[in-house]
């Protein structure tokens, strides 16, 4: 349970009848600079051509956030919204949170670590101006941030991997519901609502696939749109990206019980229980040991030098099946 949940205005005078062109939802935990530079960033935006806000929704952070988006919200010229759990809970009841508050016609979910372009803002808006369908929905482009060291495997998250897939995606196409990442992605408010869609509270990870495939259910129909560019400035390692997909793992659990055919369809179906022949010939192979003793080591070797796709993948599947397994045996016992 969430107690104790902050709301104030920092920056302007709010007018809670206020209709907005766009709401930014940020929702943070401990990224206080990074944080900072994001806010700045939305301020520096060209070609917006609208009214904006920024709803940061702060989930019990300990780093000194508050005072950050108070600093923030002094210092650029549009609205900045904070709310405050007490307790951490998620990015999903963040984002809710902050939902319940948001008061644009657009709603644009990123996250602490975005570095929007300068024409971020404005892409979106012209994208949802040229798209007035209210079941349209735009994913932008999301990249490592030019700042951090380009290593093989930041090229095989961000094009092909378990971060994003943006190598098959083509510029104004349509996309899966499972390309809904919500570290750049849109939609319109009055969709929204008509849907009856919260983010699952229950999830705090694949809780964006879980809440786009109930969207898709609903009608949605997620558009990409290359020119909403952001910097992703999140310093991932290979071992970093290994303990992710743990955690991932760890939390797929809940959503194969929330959600099995979604769960099934993030996985290939691989790592239901009782799959076919197949699958458990796959699983056999991306064992925890062999994910530890094999595929680690030797994508390790290849991380910085050539491209190992291959290997990434084994080692990051490997890491899922060992935190759902773990998961798995927790709620048998």
């Amino acid at each position: 349970m969430i107690v104790g949940m902050q709301y104030s205005l920092l920056g302007v005078p709010f007018q809670r009848d206020a209709v907005l062109d766009i709401s930014v939802i940020v929702p943070t935990h401990n990224r206080r600079a990074v944080l900072s530079r994001t806010l700045t960033l939305l301020d520096a935006q060209v070609g917006v051509g609208g009214d904006i806000e920024t709803v940061v929704a702060d989930d019990a952070s300990t780093d000194g956030t508050s005072e950050t988006v108070a600093a923030a919200a002094r210092r650029v010229g549009y609205p900045v919204r904070y709310l405050r759990l007490e307790r951490n809970a998620g990015p999903s009841a963040a984002r809710n949170r902050a939902l319940a508050v948001a008061q644009g016609r657009i709603v644009l979910f990123i996250g602490d670590d975005i570095l929007p372009d300068p024409g971020f803002l404005g892409a979106h808006l012209r994208w949802h101006a040229a798209h007035p369908a209210a079941t349209a929905a735009m994913v932008g482009h999301t990249r490592w941030a030019d700042e951090m060291p380009r290593t093989a495997l930041l090229t095989w998250l961000e094009l092909r991997g378990t971060q994003f897939c943006y190598g098959d995606m083509r510029d104004g196409a349509v996309v899966d519901y499972g390309r809904f990442y919500t570290s750049n992605v849109s939609l319109k408010r009055a969709f929204l609502d008509a849907s009856g869609c919260v983010f699952d509270e229950r999830l705090r990870f694949c809780e964006d696939s879980e809440f786009a495939g109930r969207l898709a259910g609903a009608g949605m129909t997620l558009h990409y749109n290359a020119a909403a560019s952001a910097q992703h400035l999140h310093p991932t390692t290979l071992a970093s990206s290994i303990r992710r997909m743990g955690a991932l793992g760890r939390d797929a659990a809940t959503l194969e019980s929330v959600s099995p055919e979604n769960f099934a369809r993030i996985t290939g179906g691989a790592f239901s229980a009782g799959s076919a022949l197949r699958g458990r010939l796959l699983r056999a192979l991306l064992s925890p040991a062999l994910g530890r003793l094999v595929y680690t080591p030797l994508a390790a070797l290849c991380a910085r030098r050539i491209a190992a796709d291959r290997l990434f993948a084994a080692a990051h599947a490997s890491a899922f099946l060992s935190g759902l397994r773990a998961a798995r045996a927790g709620r048998a016992s």
